[in-house]
């Protein structure tokens, strides 16, 4: 079966989604997730978004991540968002080996590790992840950590450079 956008979406679409997702497929019930997250029914879709995270889908166990870290629906916790980031993280997804990073850098809801946070930051750059690259604040933080030479204060141009000459194609 393929799944459309969630914001095209028909009434018999989200049906076909939930006769999938209640057979357990985790693919369908993370696209029913999208489906409810920004409806009038949110609670719904977070619904699906846990039962697929359980399943290992890596882009819910991130979503899940984000709604925990954001307190959407749920009360607030860092350490369950890290806890969630990490799964995903561990199957490469590179928005949540970012997440880690961070937060093992910052200690937000993790001992902070700068070194371990290094080694994320690492993982995430040997991605060379053109889609997660293109937001110039997260090519900024990885190459300032793993190579000194970019700041805050880096401009996109000398970022690109940067990156280049670390290997990255960009």
């Amino acid at each position: 079966m393929a799944f459309t956008a969630a914001a095209q979406t028909t009434a018999e679409q989200i049906e076909a989604l939930r006769k999938e997702a209640e057979q357990g497929n985790a693919d369908a019930q993370y696209y029913l997730y999208l489906s409810f997250a920004y409806t009038s029914h949110p609670h719904d879709g977070r619904r699906w978004l846990r039962k697929a995270a359980d399943q290992g889908n890596a882009w819910a166990q991130y979503d899940l991540g984000n709604v925990y870290e954001n307190g959407e629906g749920v009360a607030e916790d860092k350490r369950e968002a890290v806890r969630w980031y990490r799964k995903a993280a561990e199957q490469r997804h590179p928005e949540a080996q970012y997440m880690v990073a961070r937060a093992y850098w910052d200690g937000d809801g993790i001992a902070k590790d700068q070194p371990e946070a290094v080694r994320w930051f690492h993982k995430v750059a040997e991605q060379r992840n053109a889609r997660f690259f293109c937001r110039w604040r997260n090519v900024i933080w990885v190459l300032h950590i793993i190579t000194a030479k970019a700041s805050p204060k880096t401009n996109v141009k000398q970022c690109v450079g940067i990156a280049r000459q670390s290997g990255m194609r960009i």
